[in-house]
């Protein structure tokens, strides 16, 4: 994996870059999750792209699914009382 340095110094960087969730990850690691244990998971769906500029400048944007929570831990999943869950189903995708 390339570090930000030598992607920004490598001119054939330039351009735009896509997510491939099938080789990406996006995950989490809480040192305590409801004060009992700590929780780490990672998200089933996402789609994202990114830019590199000719004047070295970096951005982009990711958008993730909420409800594709997954920390191996069915009570955590699918808990009505985790905020990330409730406001995944109740609220509408934000857009810019």
């Amino acid at each position: 994996m390339s570090s930000v340095e030598d992607l920004l110094a490598d001119p054939a960087s330039v351009g735009v870059w896509t997510a491939v969730p099938e080789q990406s990850t996006i995950g989490f690691k809480c040192g305590s999750f409801w004060g009992i244990a700590p929780v780490k998971g990672r998200f089933g769906e996402f789609t994202g792209d990114g830019q590199i500029t000719a004047a070295q400048t970096v951005f982009g944007r990711v958008d993730i699914k909420a409800t594709t929570v997954d920390t191996k831990m069915l009570a955590v999943n699918a808990s009505p009382s985790s905020l990330i869950i409730l406001h995944a189903f109740m609220l509408p995708p934000l857009k810019p």
